[in-house]
């Protein structure tokens, strides 16, 4: 292979690369913020802007039995919007929702959960899941391009326990431009070599 054959397949490699990792996924658990009890979910963690959710030790004597403890998908920490009002995280760049762990903190029977999924204030996905006490529901969302996903309350603290919420990036234009270039590169290198 020539020095500018093996060039240009470097530079489609990691530049198809670089596309690929702006789009891998990422699952957010929780479990690497510091928790006695509960505590909010800090401003900028995971790049999402948090309202309302709280991350909460599920290994408490004080939760066993409940929502909480039942709706840890991985170990120890869960979130949860206080006292069952609307929580929301927010980025400011698009994301992809692909799935979240989904539990009733309390109700030993399925009671509602609703989810809206927004681009700037402009309404595009909506989606009401079923959740107990007793177990996670793995809840496949597959919305694309969001900006802002709220979980809405029902208040009289009948609060929703999430985990493992999945996300990926938006890729962004220039990664599709940075790719094209890259294949632009191997078409030129690959004619010229035939010339």
């Amino acid at each position: 292979m020539t020095t500018c054959k093996k060039f240009a397949a470097s530079v489609l490699f990691a530049l198809s690369s670089a596309t690929m990792a702006s789009a891998a996924a990422d699952v957010i658990t929780f479990d690497d913020i510091d928790t006695v009890d509960f505590n909010p979910v800090h401003f900028n963690y995971h790049h999402f802007q948090w309202s309302n959710l709280y991350a909460l030790n599920s290994l408490l004597p004080q939760y066993q039995g409940s929502g909480y403890a039942n709706g840890m998908a991985s170990f120890y920490n869960v979130a949860f919007n206080r006292a069952g009002e609307d929580a929301a995280f927010t980025s400011t760049s698009r994301f992809n929702l692909l799935s979240i762990e989904v539990t009733n903190a309390f109700a030993s029977r399925d009671v509602p959960a609703h989810f809206d999924g927004y681009v700037g204030d402009r309404l595009v996905y909506s989606l009401d899941v079923m959740a107990n006490a007793e177990r996670p529901t793995h809840v496949v969302f597959g919305w694309t391009g969001v900006t802002r996903v709220v979980m809405r309350g029902n208040g009289n603290f009948d609060q929703t326990v999430l985990d493992n919420i999945s996300v990926s990036a938006v890729p962004e234009a220039h990664s599709y431009a940075l790719l094209l270039a890259g294949l632009g590169l191997l078409a030129f290198t690959a004619r010229r070599r035939s010339l």
